[in-house]
């Protein structure tokens, strides 16, 4: 990656001083993001700039931000479209290196506004400023809680600190998705909010996150690819080392034309892009939930390097419906358990429980029973991953299960992936498995369908050892 541009995306995630462009006393969003950032956890110095106020909330306020003694890194610019032009002027005139252009009316508004975004992209032409929109919610960094979004901290259920980079171009949708993945425990390296991408774009981010030490997977909601040709080439270059999920909106006709009105710009080709994202080692998702779904499990657990599943269940229904959908599935098939490992397992479960797979343990199963049985699965070489489906309505277990799970997670060798039925206790673990990093999911389809996702990585990768090895016998 270019360093420059490093620089920039650096001065955005990691800055030092902020100026608040359009910082209020009012209500009003430029008072929010100022309060939000002044609650940060690095030490930054936060700026607010106005030519009508002394001061706000305490901190010296200047009437440009030229005014401002020392560098600035990073700009937030919450003021009028017709105010935006002049205000990056001078953000390039200061040598800021990054702008936040929180501030909507360009080219998602019409021919009007997209030539105002054209004369701004201009005014940094040449500068080692870039610029981060227009018409985004900018960043939100949980490690250091740096927070340009406008939405006030009763309001929004910030995610913790984890190892998903999460990249997207709805700043609405982005929320949302983050409050459900915070309900489950589950943390963010980074949250990128891209607007219009006016200037740095969603291959620029996929580029930095790629060598970011605090991320294991990237996702990404996408309604445009802004340059197809380096997108795909710096994903294919990234899946090498780590997994890429994509929400790609806008595949049919009018989803593409509501995509226009969102970020102002035409989404592309769906079959094209469908093709050419398998041949990159992109997982694809078609909703939210497998956004989140696939990027937690490639997230917490390896990529299945063959196919074949055990079912380990406490009720025979949920083992069936998991069997259903296995066999149903391109990307998986049901394990072929041999004759001496189900004389293991009859050895440690009640007389009327199946050693069949799924292997359902009934209701008259304890945590050590369960420990045993998964130690033979594990054990088991014609088993290359483990489904586990669990529901603590049965009174022999507890939330307790949750740590003897994620030590086997962890431990086994095998991924695993873990159901949850039901509320309550269940609902516990379930929330603690992700709070200790193994995906665990509320329903049978998604944790399949979690575990077609590790399946479709560990064939990309196998897919790429083997032209490798084809290559070096060649060499």
């Amino acid at each position: 990656m270019d360093e420059d541009k490093r620089e920039n995306i650096e001065a955005l995630f990691h800055p030092k001083t902020v100026a608040v462009i359009g910082a209020t006393s009012e209500r009003k969003f430029g008072r929010i993001t100022f309060e939000n950032l002044l609650k940060n956890r690095g030490g930054i110095q936060v700026i607010p700039v106005n030519p009508k106020a002394k001061e706000i909330l305490g901190v010296k306020c200047y009437p440009s931000v030229k005014n401002i003694p020392g560098e600035v890194d990073l700009a937030v610019v919450i003021v009028p479209a017709k105010a935006v032009l002049q205000v990056v002027r001078e953000c390039v005139e200061k040598k800021v290196k990054t702008v936040i252009l929180i501030s909507g009316g360009f080219s998602e508004a019409g021919p009007e506004g997209r030539k105002l975004e054209e004369q701004v992209v201009e005014a940094v032409r040449g500068s080692k400023t870039r610029i981060l929109g227009p018409n985004t919610l900018g960043v939100f960094i949980p490690r250091n809680a740096v927070n340009t979004t406008f939405f006030p901290e009763e309001r929004f259920v910030k995610p913790k600190d984890g190892s998903i980079a999460f990249i997207s171009q709805s700043g609405a949708s982005a929320i949302a998705f983050m409050e459900a993945a915070t309900f489950y425990e589950v943390g963010f390296s980074a949250f990128v909010g891209l607007g219009n991408e006016a200037d740095l774009t969603e291959t620029d981010f996929i580029e930095y996150f790629a060598e970011d030490p605090n991320t294991e997977v990237i996702c990404l909601y996408l309604e445009k690819i802004s340059d197809g040709h380096r997108f795909l080439e710096v994903c294919r270059k990234t899946s090498l080392k780590k997994p890429i999920v994509v929400l790609k909106a806008g595949r049919t006709g009018r989803g593409a034309r509501a995509a226009l009105s969102h970020t102002g710009s035409l989404a592309g080709f769906d079959r094209v892009a469908d093709g050419a994202f398998k041949q990159c080692g992109i997982v694809r998702a078609m909703d939210e939930t497998e956004l989140l779904d696939y990027a937690v499990a490639l997230g917490f657990q390896k990529p299945l390097r063959s196919s074949r599943i055990a079912i380990l269940t406490f009720g025979g229904g949920a083992g069936v419906i998991a069997t259903d959908l296995i066999e149903a599935s391109q990307h998986l098939e049901m394990a072929e358990l041999p004759e001496e490992v189900k004389e293991k397992l009859r050895g440690i479960v009640v007389p009327f429980a199946s050693v069949n797979n799924p292997v359902d343990t009934t209701g008259n199963v304890t945590d050590e029973q369960v420990d045993r049985v998964l130690e033979v699965l594990y054990g088991t070489r014609e088993v290359d991953g483990i489904l586990a489906i669990i529901g603590l309505q049965i009174i022999y277990m507890g939330v307790e299960l949750a740590d003897l799970l994620a030590k086997w997670a962890k431990r086994g060798g095998k991924p695993m992936v873990v159901i949850g039925l039901g509320m309550g206790l269940t609902l516990q673990v379930v929330r603690r498995l992700m709070n200790l990093g193994v995906p665990a999911y509320p329903t049978v389809r998604r944790g399949v369908n979690a575990l077609e996702a590790l399946s479709q990585r560990g064939k990309y990768l196998k897919r790429l050892e083997k032209v490798g090895m084809e290559d070096s016998r060649r060499d």
